[in-house]
């Protein structure tokens, strides 16, 4: 009868055998116009880009905003009104289209762009 301890050293050593049965390395199997099984690889249908081509966007008006701490609303704390949006954004010149992407503005900024209601159920208090 095998101890505790074998019993999980196999089970570890069949766990790991059977996960790389027919991983390929990485890719994974499509079939072509004949129905053949080939290899695809995502660096290969990938476009290729050149490299370190766009400046990083900086802080600020015209990058990234900063959000502004609240101090008087919570004394001792910083209190922050923030909103999830989402936008679009270039993210390579090379690229056909923008990306959308999701980030945090402040509620003021936010109400600003996408006219969203000034108290939401989750903020009222009764």
């Amino acid at each position: 009868m095998p101890t505790r301890r074998e019993f999980l050293k196999g089970a570890a050593i069949l766990g790991a055998g059977t996960s790389f049965i027919g991983c390929g390395g990485g890719s994974s199997a499509v079939t072509d116009i004949a129905g053949l099984a080939v290899r695809a690889f995502p660096f290969a249908q990938s476009p290729t880009l050149r490299k370190f081509i766009s400046p990083l966007p900086g802080l600020g008006p015209t990058g990234i905003p900063i959000a502004n701490a609240n101090t008087s609303a919570f004394p001792g704390a910083d209190f922050y009104r923030l909103a999830a949006v989402q936008f679009q954004q270039q993210m390579h010149p090379d690229l056909p289209n923008p990306t959308r992407l999701w980030g945090y503005v402040t509620r003021q900024l936010a109400e600003q762009l996408i006219s969203v209601p000034s108290s939401s159920p989750s903020e009222t208090v009764p």
